[in-house]
C-alpha cells in the first residue's frame, strides 16, 4: 500500500482485498487500492466519489456500498456505490436518517443500518 491509513475499510472480492479511502495523516483520501496475493502486488483502482473514512461499507454480489462517514471537515450521509467488475462509482441510493458511528450489515440482499448504545457498569 502506497500509504498507511486509519479509518479506512476493506473488503475482500474475487480473492483480491481493496481497502477504500481513510485518513493519511491530516489528509482524508478517496484512493482505493487492491491488493492480489497472488502477485504480492497493490494496484490503484477508481477513486471514490469523495474524499472519506470511517463510514461503513457493505458487499451485495460484485457492488460494495460506502456509506456516510467523514471527511476532514464533516459528517456524510450519502452513499456512492462501486462496481467491481466495471471499476466504476456512481452515486447510490440516499439514506434518510443518517446515523454516524452506525455499522452497515448486509442480511436477505438488503443493507440494514445498525447504531449500538451501551454503558458499561463497573464494581469497584
Amino acid at each position: 500500500m502506497k500509504y498507511c491509513r486509519h479509518g479506512a475499510k476493506t473488503a475482500k472480492i474475487d480473492g483480491f482485498i481493496y481497502v477504500f479511502g481513510g485518513f493519511w495523516n491530516e489528509v482524508c483520501l478517496q484512493t482505493v487500492e487492491r491488493y492480489d496475493p497472488s502477485s504480492n502486488t497493490w494496484t490503484y483502482v477508481s477513486p471514490m466519489l469523495k474524499p472519506r473514512a470511517n463510514f461503513g461499507i457493505a458487499r451485495l454480489g460484485n457492488l460494495v456500498y460506502v456509506v456516510g462517514g467523514k471527511n476532514a471537515s464533516c459528517y456524510l450521509d450519502d452513499v456512492e456505490v462501486y462496481n467491481c467488475k466495471e471499476d466504476r462509482w456512481e452515486k447510490g441510493p440516499s439514506i434518510k436518517n443518517y446515523l454516524p458511528g452506525s455499522v452497515i450489515v448486509k442480511c436477505y440482499l438488503r443493507l440494514y443500518q445498525i447504531k449500538l448504545m451501551y454503558s458499561m457498569l463497573m464494581d469497584e
